[in-house]
């Protein structure tokens, strides 16, 4: 399917049923690839039978015919088996930059936690080291909450996604990713209403299991 990105681009264009009016020049810049290889992309499709390419005086207009639509389908039935397989990860409890207590003691984190995990969190992160793009399939499977960031007279504190998890099987919690951030997704950080270290016997190294 090496293909997939020009189908993909019609299709977030033009919709599944629509027609996209552009010029091989716009989609060389937009897919960051050469007219030359847009104009013969465009023409394999088109023989192949999964877009339908007119060429007009300004330009091309493109469509997805029934093949491509079926390329679309089978590429989400795959992004989805991979999806479904990822429902937990493991990773290693390290120690943090210490900024958690501080970040989760914040009135207006709080209330906002509060809302929308229903707990308001220990005052403190717990950080476990993940495989980085099994961390990314997993979050992105799982549902995204938002937690708005808010000014004090002293400074500004950002906004943070907010993903509820179950750590260890038993207790409730969330994985948080600061919009501002000095960790990638090798580390994460996970709050809960108790204290994570505390409840689970916890030191540096061991693993945890988060689904």
């Amino acid at each position: 399917m090496k293909d997939l990105p020009i189908i993909l681009y019609i299709a977030n264009k033009a919709g599944l049923h629509g027609t996209l009016t552009s010029s091989t020049v716009l989609l060389a810049a937009e897919l960051d690839i050469s007219q030359q290889t847009v104009s013969r992309k465009l023409q394999e499709l088109d023989e192949e039978g999964s877009i339908k390419k007119q060429t007009t005086p300004v330009g091309v207009t493109l469509s997805l015919t029934e093949k491509g639509k079926g390329k679309l389908r089978m590429l989400h039935g795959e992004l989805q088996q991979i999806l479904n397989q990822q429902t937990n990860i493991a990773g290693i409890v390290k120690d943090g930059l210490g900024e958690g207590k501080f970040y989760m003691s914040q009135e207006q984190y709080k209330q906002q936690f509060q809302s929308l995990l229903n707990f308001t969190p220990y005052p403190g992160t717990l950080n476990l080291a993940v495989d980085k793009n099994g961390a990314e399939v997993f979050l992105a499977a799982k549902k995204q909450l938002y937690v708005s960031g808010f000014q004090t007279k002293e400074r500004t504190f950002g906004g943070l996604k907010c993903y509820p998890v179950l750590i260890a099987k038993k207790i409730v919690g969330a994985v948080i990713v600061p919009d501002r951030t000095t960790h990638t997704l090798e580390t994460v950080e996970i709050i809960a209403a108790a204290n994570l270290r505390s409840i689970l016997k916890l030191e540096n190294g061991k693993e945890v299991a988060i689904q």
